[in-house]
């Protein structure tokens, strides 16, 4: 019953959706039924429409399932957790902190859903139950995305030139404009959160909850046991934070908020960089000389009788003799060589971005890439077997599959709604009324709006923008702008259509009723404190 909790809310959702489109005209002003059939064609469409979801979750699933084949991840987690142990509750804590200031400054919350369950394996490792994991992980991302300062999304008004928008600047707004009232809602919502994960531990210690959630025999690593002395961990330390440093660096849009060049220029350069047959030669020598720093690296000292080595010694000096002596033959090979005017982006491809470009790949083709290169990686390091980097990939797939149907589920509210438009008559009909656009309305239209929209691009597009065309007073889309993205947020805490929290529920089997029942009191503060923020802003 409580398995599929969010099943049968996101169901329900999709029948009063059925019924509330016959009373509420669609965006044209005519009724426009969404009739049951077409919410099945739209079920079906949505896979179409978000493949690169469905793909990104499998492949995120599929990288911790390989992940949980490495003894070296297991002595990282057992490590870590041995090492913050005295001091649990403040790594509970940074970790919250961390979290949403990286979600605040860089708004890239799907590349750091990347690392959750690496950090709330070590916090369920350290003794704490699930609910604490994911409220300072995820919960802290969403609470940093409330108070994003750079919270970006594709233009909606500029979808087939991919440049991304802050919300402040879909409203003509400088992206500076809510800058303190998002640092105030960021500092005090993290204190807020901290304070209500506090309380928790404490009524678990003392036995005050019935809804605790310790048992951890379903998750990728319940316990670590083995002797790991000779494992190395540094590697796998060192593949971790490469896709946290490639992933923000790709997918931060540098050049858009601040102008900066360097990433588009190098990438450009690079690209453009014209082989010639010398030049192959010289790149064969870097490479070969690279193994060899990894080859001394990895036995700490030079063995005279390793014809392995022997023999690159060899080819890195043909290469710099063949690149650098004037013969005959080569240079009329050199010759024909340069007339194929070769380039990098004749090899490689034509459609790869710059760092900061990654979005235009698709929200998510960035992270699967990253995430195949860096699991091949692993299994290249610690020498996995192909066949069990093929199972490690299928169970870890599979245990994504909940999330994905879910989301599906999600995304085909988010078409039956967008491709109607209701929310633009409510929200015609709420500015056209004695109520009016105000703090109060914008918050009930953005939180319905969130419900029912789930991505923050068609949230925008169907709700925020509505919004604003209906609005009289462009004095307050500063107000409306911070209203938006705070509720956006908050709705995303709570909401069964959360992207996040539908991942993070179904991926480590939280009942969708234990979490409200647990988190409603938070949600409920942080709306006070978002409706504090929002009356000094309006008065200023």
């Amino acid at each position: 019953m409580k398995k599929y909790g969010l099943f049968k809310v996101i169901l329900i959702i999709l029948g009063l959706l059925v019924v509330t489109s016959i009373f509420i005209p669609g965006r044209d002003g005519d009724i426009a039924y969404i009739p049951i059939g077409d919410e099945a064609i739209n079920f079906v469409q949505a896979f179409y429409y978000f493949f690169d979801t469905v793909v990104y979750l499998l492949v995120l699933g599929a990288f911790y399932g390989v992940l949980n084949l490495v003894p070296a991840y297991k002595k990282l987690l057992d490590n870590i957790a041995q090492k913050v142990k005295s001091h649990s509750k403040g790594f509970i804590f940074i970790t919250a902190i961390v979290f949403a200031i990286l979600t605040s400054l860089f708004g890239i919350d799907n590349c750091i859903l990347v690392f959750v369950p690496f950090i709330i394996s070590i916090i369920l490792l350290l003794g704490y139950d699930k609910l604490v994991a994911i409220s300072s992980t995820v919960v802290a991302m969403l609470i940093g995305f409330m108070g994003g300062i750079f919270t970006t999304f594709r233009d909606p008004n500029n979808y087939y030139g991919y440049s991304s928008v802050t919300i402040d600047e879909l409203a003509g707004l400088d992206k500076y404009t809510n800058l303190w009232p998002r640092l105030i809602l960021v500092i005090l919502g993290i204190a807020l959160l901290i304070f209500f994960i506090n309380r928790h531990i404490k009524n678990v210690q003392e036995k005050k909850v019935k809804y605790e959630l310790n048992d951890s025999d379903d998750l990728l690593v319940s316990e670590v046991k083995g002797d790991y002395k000779n494992i190395k961990t540094w590697p796998l330390m060192i593949i971790l934070s490469l896709i946290l440093i490639v992933l923000v660096f790709g997918y931060f849009p540098w050049n858009n908020l601040f102008g900066i060049e360097v990433f588009n220029n190098f990438h450009q350069n690079l690209l453009e960089f014209r082989f010639n047959f010398r030049s192959v030669f010289i790149v064969i020598g870097i490479l070969l000389f690279l193994i060899i720093v990894w080859k001394f690296i990895k036995k700490k000292h030079f063995d005279s009788k390793d014809w392995v080595l022997n023999s690159t010694f060899l080819v890195i000096f043909l290469c710099v003799i063949l690149s650098y002596i004037p013969l005959g033959f080569l240079d009329k090979f050199h010759d024909w060589f340069t007339a194929k005017n070769l380039t990098l982006n004749s090899i490689i491809s034509n459609n790869l971005y710059a760092l900061g470009n990654w979005s235009s790949l698709g929200s998510f083709m960035g992270i699967i890439i990253v995430l195949l290169v860096f699991t091949l990686v692993t299994k290249l390091i610690y020498r996995i077997k192909f066949d069990d980097v093929i199972d490690g990939f299928v169970e870890g797939s599979k245990r994504m599959l909940p999330a994905v149907f879910l989301m599906i589920l999600s995304y085909t509210i988010l078409i039956c709604t967008y491709n109607n438009g209701l929310i633009s008559t409510i929200i015609t009909w709420i500015s056209e009324s004695s109520l009016g656009l105000n703090v109060v309305t914008t918050s009930f239209v953005s939180a319905l709006g969130s419900l029912l929209h789930v991505d923050l691009y068609y949230t925008a597009a169907g709700v925020f923008s509505p919004i604003l065309s209906a609005a009289t007073d462009e004095s307050l889309y500063s107000v409306y702008a911070m209203t938006f993205q705070s509720i956006h947020g908050l709705i995303s805490i709570i909401g069964p259509t959360s992207f996040l929290l539908i991942v993070v529920l179904t991926y480590f089997d939280v009942p969708y009723t234990t979490w409200v029942k647990y988190i409603w009191r938070f949600v409920l503060m942080l709306l006070l404190l978002v409706i504090l923020v929002l009356l000094v802003l309006s008065l200023i």
